[in-house]
């Protein structure tokens, strides 16, 4: 038993490695009240300029840091996060430098056996070149 979970450990880490170099962004954020993140993968800073630790280091900082003409249409989107379990948006975030970056943002609900929402698992990649590349 002792082997298996060495093993499933060595894997983990082997896969938390490859995904913190990659341009993805993985996080976890609780899926009531403020939706703060939980957990984010240490490539954001290469991403958008933060640590992790910046970014969990208070619950608003997602909200915070969103573009302030996209914050209610982003928060009216969870809605169907809730409804289908799945969502995908686009909307822009403060990199650490003051400018905004283009994200889209995926997200799946973990719900309990009775269907109550534990956790949002969700992914980012930086869009800005296309969204950039729409407006020429």
């Amino acid at each position: 038993m002792n082997r298996i979970t060495k093993e499933n450990s060595k894997i983990a880490n082997t896969v938390l490695k490859i995904i913190s170099k990659g341009t993805t962004v993985i996080y976890i954020a609780k899926a009531f009240d403020d939706f703060a993140a939980t957990y984010i993968t240490p490539n954001i800073e290469n991403q958008l300029g933060y640590t992790s630790e910046d970014f969990l280091s208070y619950p608003e900082f997602w909200l915070n840091h969103i573009h302030p003409d996209d914050r209610a249409k982003v928060l009216e989107g969870l809605s169907p996060l809730f409804e289908n379990g799945h969502h995908t948006h686009e909307y822009r975030f403060q990199h650490n430098d003051g400018s905004y970056r283009w994200m889209r943002d995926e997200l799946t609900l973990l719900v309990n056996d009775d269907g109550t929402p534990l956790e949002i698992i969700g992914h980012w990649i930086d869009i800005t070149e296309r969204k950039e590349a729409e407006l020429i």
